[in-house]
């Protein structure tokens, strides 16, 4: 969903499935309040509402009790250790497993590790607590591992070694020796070796960024063309359909 009066408009077209990016959550729930719609909610990263704290979680705990099945897809449920569980599995379950509060979680699953006289900054488990935790949330939890269900072929590492054309080269090598390169009206200026060569790996990619950073200067096509080249070769080979 985009601008406003487009998520506004898709939310009151009917359809069977209504997707949202995970920064609109909170706007999403303020939206309807007590007259959440959705019976069933599938979150994708469901690791970013690990923190508790976060506007995105107590938007979505608020409405929980309205939800009826939720279902929390993520290859990393535990980035930082056990401690990342609580919040995701509480939107699972709204704290049956465990606890209510991640207060109790931490008091009965870990202790402090490192702090300093005022503050705890990072938690470790307890001895046995990760068995525990495991067992508490199997029921609902299902943990696969790409090596046990995925056939892969073999990977094939084919490099392309690309060659500028002779206009580009000739500009390159210039901006090599001067430090600096006039495209139309832009002026690509460098004061030192390291920007510089910085720079002419920009180059080489076909372009070049702006002071700012936020523009940037085309300079060639040379990686684009070896790339749609690439492409074409793959769908001579390959029988490819778009749905």
């Amino acid at each position: 969903m985009g601008a406003l009066t487009k998520r506004i408009k898709s939310l009151n077209t009917p359809a069977d499935v209504y997707v949202i990016n995970r920064e609109n959550t909170e706007w999403l729930v303020d939206y309807y309040k007590n007259d959440w719609p959705f019976d069933m909610v599938v979150i994708d990263e469901l690791s970013s509402f690990k923190n508790n704290n976060s506007k995105r979680f107590k938007a979505l705990k608020t409405v929980r009790p309205l939800i009826h099945r939720i279902i929390g897809l993520t290859g990393t449920p535990a980035p930082n250790g056990y401690i990342d569980l609580w919040a995701q599995i509480y939107l699972l379950d709204q704290g049956k497993r465990l606890g209510k509060y991640i207060s109790h979680y931490r008091e009965n699953f870990f202790e402090p590790d490192k702090r300093d006289s005022q503050r705890i900054y990072t938690w470790k488990a307890k001895e046995s607590s990760v068995d525990i935790i495991k067992n508490k949330i199997s029921d609902i939890c299902i943990s696969l591992q790409a090596k046990d269900y995925l056939q892969m072929p073999e990977k094939v590492i084919d490099n392309r070694y690309i060659k500028l054309d002779s206009k580009a080269q000739k500009q390159y090598e210039e901006f090599e020796k001067e430090m600096f390169l006039q495209i139309n009206e832009d002026e690509i200026d460098v004061t030192s070796a390291a920007a510089l060569s910085n720079k002419l790996l920009q180059f080489c990619n076909g372009a070049i960024y702006k002071e700012d950073r936020k523009e940037y200067v085309e300079v060639h096509n040379c990686k684009i063309e070896a790339l749609l080249e690439l492409i074409e070769e793959a769908h001579r080979t390959t029988a490819v359909n778009i749905l």
